[in-house]
């Protein structure tokens, strides 16, 4: 390796990392077009309990992703929400990439009561025009509070 290439390999890094927190960013205050943007336009996006083999969430595309953000606003009477994700394992490829990180969800429920989320994302990333955008993002719940587990 070059010092070169340890510079993009840096700057990928950072540039991957900043990917990701905006996608919680705009997960927590439902901001559906830049949730969207942090996607690919092919972009698959699922969700399951670890203990099931098969996802109970499967969005694929940048209007089924909108969709999803609208069902939560829809859906959920939470006065406030935060995904962190932490301990990234990032391995980069030139314009490839794939990570895993752990994930810690609270979400302040409209009643005052508090839910939790624990897991992980199992993630591609694909540079497309010169930006990292995620391909495919598998999220696996380790743990839920029970409302959010049925």
């Amino acid at each position: 390796m070059t010092l070169e290439s340890d510079l993009q390999e840096l700057v990928d890094y950072r540039a991957l990392l900043e990917l990701k927190y905006r996608y919680c960013w705009c997960v927590d205050t439902d901001d559906i077009e830049g949730f969207a943007d942090v996607f690919t336009e092919d972009a698959v996006l699922t969700a399951r309990n670890f203990d099931e083999e098969e996802p109970y969430l499967r969005r694929e595309g940048h209007q089924e992703l909108r969709a999803l953000v609208r069902e939560r606003q829809e859906t959920l009477n939470r006065s406030l929400g935060q995904h962190r994700p932490y301990n990234p394992l990032i391995s980069i490829d030139g314009d490839e990439a794939v990570g895993q990180w752990y994930m810690t969800a609270v979400a302040k429920e409209g009643d005052g009561t508090f839910e939790f989320e624990f897991g992980e994302y199992h993630e591609q990333y694909r540079r497309v025009d010169g930006d990292w955008k995620i391909a495919r993002c598998a999220v696996e719940y380790l743990e839920m509070s029970p409302e959010l587990a049925e």
